[in-house]
């Protein structure tokens, strides 16, 4: 079993003979309880999430309040419970609303006649800077929710602009906890801050080190290199088992069980835990118990425990139940924090899971070529399928020739700041990683697939078509997602820069119909959706002379072989980014011309979408009969006629009737040899 340890030991300050009514844990690395699993730490409108909440728009040359925000949960503080704060520039959140001087930039021990009772400190920041903001966003589900109030890009009194620093107080649902988390700082950034909580005007704790404690995270974004504090209510107990998770993934099948039910254990307690009684039970099941032995779980620290009895899940919606009783033979003194829940989904069976690669790289950029090499070098040695979408860059330099504008909002979409970059089925991979192989590939295409997407493609002259369809394997009545489609050429080599590369793969060229994408707000078990997407390249190809300058696809286009062109198709999950299944296929290419047919020769249908007019263009090597029919997807036919034509060249205007908008098929034929297109009517 892999043991997490919480390393450094920290203790109380008491700053009078009271006793306080919280003990401190030892300081823990990452976030508390991983409820925040998901936001990365950018600043705001550079990366952050759009579901953080402001509460303080910065530019405070002066400390001030910010409105007083109400709690999403019950939770008490120092045993009264408390419904309402708000938050000074210089790092305090108190519940005493009443409260109207407010804490001054220069920090103190507490407790500080500056400091209102029941607050908790960050004392020492400073929201002076046009960035600096103060955030808050609530995480996980009832009961266990937590509410973070994020001190983000902060600065320091004595400075600004010129570092940045953040910070979080955490308050939780059920436990009312409260931890302080250190983030991120600048690089070399050595702060002084008083961190703990004045419970009263005599009573109060702090951090070791307080008034001059320094911050210890790192400057990643992500909550790797986080490290925070965390504040119990009452007095040690002496068996407190916290059960923190069970490990078990969202959607399980039938045909990869049974199961092993795991449940992450926090030992709370002041007595090293030797044994327990475990327990776990399914929503209408009956409860399966085990005592499990020599376990040496020491005060505050983290591990897992397995249960000996594996489980073997029934198709079906359920929430599974873990928690563990008999702690050393004793009562748990808090039996309301035992208990983890997870709520999964199982189907019968999977599809085959295809990631999604999105790069983000210039041919102006040296270290885009490093990347490149080595990235194209795994995948040709990767066996399974995957799908690849390059964006190419406006920078460094005066970027890429082949930007586009579509490229930079995928570009906004992940907070993407520098090149090379690497998204993995929606997630960064940059940011944890130093090397790409084939592990990066193999674990992304070992999670459960819970839709299974299909693609047809066809380049007719210069449109693209491709047919998607996508099949659910699990009921989303509630689906919050977006259906992505991508034209891509598969080689590239006019854009070439000074980054030494000559060859570049997958370029994306534009995106259908848009780079927004196509909604999907609910789907079904079993049931299949039809997605029919086009678009026509205009005009002739012309090469951008740098990415300042990027192809306006109403009159160009940057195709340089409409003969190599594939199109990628991905499904994103709106609110965390995840793709949940990608596939992309090579673009069968028919010469805008239908072919030769008998008499007739240079067929060409254009323009494909069509308004009001779709024109027919061939040679004929003799007199010939054309017939031409208009029909629905499904057959039904809403247009026909006949015309005789003779030898020659002819280009012949067909009036379209009013119809929808959408995908049709249109036959054309030369003397009763018929050919079949299909064609999008706007």
């Amino acid at each position: 079993m892999k043991k997490v340890i919480l390393i450094v030991l920290t203790y109380l300050l008491f700053t009078s003979v009271s006793v306080a009514q919280y003990y401190q844990a030892p300081t823990a690395f990452g976030n508390p309880n991983n409820v925040n699993q998901e936001d990365l730490e950018y600043p705001v409108s550079g990366g952050l999430p759009t579901s953080w909440s402001i509460l303080d728009s910065g530019n405070a040359i002066y400390p001030r309040w910010s409105a007083i925000d109400t709690l999403p949960f019950a939770f008490n503080f120092n045993g009264n419970p408390v419904t309402v704060f708000k938050v000074s520039t210089s790092g305090v959140l108190t519940f005493n609303t009443n409260a109207t001087a407010v804490p001054g930039l220069i920090n103190q021990a507490l407790p500080h006649a500056s400091i209102p009772d029941a607050s908790i400190c960050i004392w020492g920041l400073s929201g002076r800077g046009s960035n600096d903001f103060i955030v808050t966003k609530t995480f996980g589900t009832a009961p266990h929710r937590q509410l973070w109030v994020s001190f983000n890009a902060y600065s320091l009194p004595s400075t600004v602009g010129s570092h940045h620093t953040y910070w979080s107080i955490v308050l939780e649902e059920t436990t009312n906890a409260i931890y302080i988390v250190d983030q991120r700082s600048s690089p070399g950034l050595t702060m002084g801050l008083t961190l703990g909580m004045q419970l009263s005007s005599t009573n109060a704790v702090m951090i070791t080190g307080s008034p001059a404690a320094t911050n210890q995270s790192a400057d990643s974004p992500t909550r790797a290199d986080n490290v925070y504090h965390s504040f119990y209510a009452g007095t040690q107990p002496l068996v407190d088992a916290d059960g923190l998770a069970v490990l078990l993934d969202d959607y399980l099948t039938v045909a990869d069980g049974p199961y092993e039910i795991q449940l992450v254990l926090r030992n709370l307690g002041a007595d090293t835990i030797s044994f327990l009684d475990m327990n776990y039970i399914q929503s209408g099941s009956l409860k399966t118990s085990a005592t499990i032995s020599n376990l040496s779980i020491a005060p505050w620290e983290t591990d897992t425990v397995s249960h000996p009895q594996l489980w073997a899940p029934q198709t079906g919606v359920g929430v599974v139940k873990v928690w563990a009783e008999n702690i050393n033979g004793m009562l748990d003194t808090n039996t309301a924090n035992d208990t983890a829940f997870k709520a999964v989904t199982v189907i019968q069976s999977s599809a085959l899971r295809v990631p999604l690669l999105e790069t983000f790289t210039s041919s102006t950029s040296i270290t885009s070529k490093t990347f490149n090499t080595q990235f194209e070098n795994t995948l040709a040695q990767y066996s399974g399928d995957v799908v690849h979408v390059k964006y190419a860059m406006s920078w460094p330099g005066n970027g890429d020739p082949y930007f586009t504008n579509e490229g930079s909002t995928r570009r906004q979409y992940y907070g993407v700041s520098s090149v090379p970059n690497l998204q993995v089925d929606g997630t960064d991979w940059t940011t944890f990683n130093t090397i790409f192989d084939q592990s990066v590939l193999t674990s992304a295409q070992n999670k459960l697939a819970l839709i299974d997407l299909t693609a047809t493609s066809e380049v007719v002259g210069q449109t693209v078509c491709v047919d998607i369809d996508l099949t659910s394997l699990v009921d989303m009545p509630n689906a919050d997602l977006t259906l992505y489609a991508a034209i891509y050429e598969n080689e590239s080599v006019q854009n070439i820069k000074n980054n030494g590369e000559t060859v570049f793969y997958n370029v994306m060229k534009k995106m259908l119909p848009n780079a927004n994408g196509t909604s999907i707000t609910a789907l079904q078990a079993g049931a299949t959706e039809d997605y029919n997407l086009c678009f026509t390249f205009k005009g002739n190809y012309v090469l951008p002379p740098n990415a300042t300058q990027p192809i306006n696809l109403s009159s160009n286009h940057t195709i340089e072989d409409f003969e190599n062109l594939g199109v990628a198709a991905w499904v994103q999950n709106n609110q965390t980014k995840e793709v949940l299944q990608a596939v992309s296929v090579q673009s069968i290419y028919n010469d805008i011309g239908l072919g030769e047919y008998g008499n007739a020769r240079k067929v060409q249908l254009y323009p494909n979408p069509a308004d009001q007019l779709v024109y027919l263009s061939f040679n004929l090597q003799a007199q010939t009969n054309v017939r031409v029919r208009l029909t629905t997807i499904t057959g039904k036919s809403v247009l026909e006629k006949d015309y005789s034509n003779d030898a020659g060249d002819h280009v012949l205007p067909v009036a379209l009737p009013d119809l929808p908008a959408g995908m049709y098929l249109i036959s054309i034929a030369f003397n009763g040899e018929e050919i079949v297109q299909k064609i999008m009517i706007e």
